[in-house]
């Protein structure tokens, strides 16, 4: 087995944790192993095409991106259907389409991606898409939170904050809270990257000294 279908099986096991957004960066920075990867992917593997996919987005290559994404996510693959939905959330590589993002969302949820649910949680607490409905969002985002997404514990907290699709509720929004604050599997070195707002947490803005924001 190759290494690229190796930190895809890796990845496909983690199902949307942190560590799945970065899997084979070490391995796929030079040219000789991402000419490998394209090769394959060009064969139709699809390990191949997610994993190139991916690398094509820590470089910022977004049409490349998600041209290898959509590839293996026509084939069925969660990782590969989740990043398709989120180039259309955030129009990269391709223009931006919420109602096209929530699909894909969907499928790779569907297929037990966890980070998947915390973005479907975000556009439906903001009716991107989708019509809004604070109640699916609260269930996205436990979904995600209960598997450990530190975007998601966050979503959670912010929702009983200000009882959007839950009775307000501010000692389990600060639980929350401070569960993502202590989550050592946070998406990226920064910390959180996914939420449904600008809101700030007051603990989570001193710790990480930077603002929360709506990317990933």
């Amino acid at each position: 087995m190759r290494p690229h279908a190796t930190a895809l099986l890796v990845c496909t096991i983690l199902a949307g944790s942190p560590a799945c957004m970065y899997a084979g960066t070490d391995k796929t920075d030079n040219d000789q192993e991402i000419a490998a990867l394209r090769h394959d992917a060009e064969k139709g593997d699809i390990a191949a095409q997610c994993l190139l996919g991916m690398t094509m987005k820590i470089k910022h290559e977004y049409a490349d991106a998600f041209r290898w994404f959509r590839m293996a996510a026509l084939q069925g693959q969660a990782a590969a259907q989740h990043y398709l939905g989120w180039a259309y959330h955030y129009g990269k590589g391709v223009g931006q389409n919420y109602t096209l993002a929530a699909e894909w969302y969907e499928k790779a949820s569907a297929l037990g991606y966890t980070a998947s649910h915390n973005n479907l949680g975000v556009l439906y607490e903001k009716g991107l898409g989708v019509t809004q409905d604070f109640r699916i969002a609260e269930t996205h985002y436990r979904k995600a939170a209960l598997q450990g997404l530190a975007d998601a514990q966050y979503n959670l907290g912010l929702m009983y904050r200000y009882g959007k699709g839950v009775q307000p509720d501010m000692t389990e929004a600060e639980k929350w809270f401070s569960m993502a604050d202590n989550n050592p599997g946070r998406s990226g070195e920064n910390g959180l990257t996914t939420v449904s707002s600008g809101e700030r947490n007051p603990k989570l803005t001193m710790k990480n000294g930077r603002d929360v924001s709506s990317d990933i």
